[in-house]
C-alpha cells in the first residue's frame, strides 16, 4: 500500500489515480495549506518573467497576475497544474506561448530551466509559498537577479493525535514525500525503525537528500510532485520488482 502524505486535495487526486492503477493507497496529509495576503504589495511595474512554483498561488494569480505583466512576460512554472492555471488567469490573447513547464518539476527544474538561463538585466517575480522554495530564492540572489517575492500561502502541520492512533503501518510499502516540510513532519511522527522498514518515494533530490541523511534506507526519485509523474514512479517500482504486488 501506499500512504500519500501530501496536502489536500493533492493527496486525494494522488490516491485516486494509484487505485485506479491497480494500487492500495491510502491520503494521510502532513501539511495542510492555508493561503496569505503576502507583505509584498503588487506594483505597477511589470515583470519580465514570473516563476510559479506551486498550484496553490492560484487564489493570489486569480487576484493579481494581469496587473504583474506585459505582452513579453515569461512564465516558468513547477508542473502542468501550476501551467494551467496561469494560462487561465491570463487575459491577453498570446501569452500562453511564453509558459515553460520545469523539467524535473521542481525547484531543480526550474533553476536549470530555459528561461533562467536568460535572467540578466531582467526583473522577476517569485511567487511561493511562506519559507518555500529557498533554493531558487537563493540562486536569484547569488546572480543579482532584480526579484520581487509573494509568499501567497503557508503550510501548517496536520498530524493529530486521532489521525494517528488510527493509523496502522503494518500494510504500508512505500511513502510519497513531496516536500522537506512533509518529511520533517514524518520523521517527527513515526519511529525510525519503522521508516527504514519501507521505501520512500521522494519528489526532488533535496528531499531525497533530507531523508537520507535522516537514516531513511530504500527511496526512489520520482520525475517530479505532479500526480502522474508519482503514478508513473509506482508503475516502475512494479514493473521493476521492487513492489512484489500492487497490495
Amino acid at each position: 500500500m501506499f500512504l500519500v502524505t501530501r496536502p489536500q486535495p493533492k493527496a486525494e487526486q494522488t490516491t485516486r489515480a494509484l487505485i485506479a492503477q491497480g494500487f492500495a493507497a491510502k491520503a494521510l496529509p502532513a501539511i495542510d495549506v492555508q493561503a496569505l495576503e503576502p507583505s509584498l504589495a503588487v506594483p505597477l511595474i511589470s515583470y519580465d518573467v514570473v516563476v510559479v512554483t506551486s498550484s496553490y498561488t492560484e487564489p493570489f494569480l486569480q487576484r493579481n497576475l494581469n496587473a504583474m505583466i506585459h505582452q513579453r512576460t515569461q512564465f516558468i512554472c513547477v508542473g502542468q497544474s501550476s501551467a494551467d492555471i496561469v494560462r487561465d488567469c491570463l487575459s491577453a490573447d498570446g501569452l500562453s506561448n511564453q509558459i515553460e513547464i520545469a523539467e524535473p518539476q521542481n525547484s531543480e527544474g526550474i533553476i536549470a530551466s530555459q528561461t533562467f538561463a536568460k535572467l540578466s538585466q531582467k526583473s522577476v517575480a517569485l511567487i511561493k509559498g511562506q519559507d518555500g522554495r529557498n533554493t531558487i530564492a537563493a540562486y536569484l540572489a547569488q546572480n543579482n537577479v532584480k526579484t520581487d517575492i509573494y509568499e501567497t500561502y503557508k503550510r501548517t502541520a496536520t498530524f493529530s493525535t486521532t489521525s494517528m492512533n488510527e493509523f496502522d503501518g503494518q500494510s504500508i510499502k512505500c511513502m510519497i514525500v513531496t516536500s522537506v516540510d512533509i518529511a520533517e513532519q514524518i520523521f517527527e511522527h513515526f519511529s525510525l525503525d519503522w521508516l527504514k522498514s519501507i521505501i520512500f518515494m521522494v519528489a526532488s533530490q533535496r528531499i531525497y537528500d533530507y531523508v537520507h541523511a535522516k537514516g531513511a534506507q530504500q527511496l526512489v526519485l520520482s520525475d517530479g510532485a505532479s500526480t502522474a509523474s508519482l503514478v508513473s514512479c509506482a508503475n516502475q517500482l512494479y514493473l521493476s520488482g521492487v513492489l512484489d504486488d500492487k497490495r
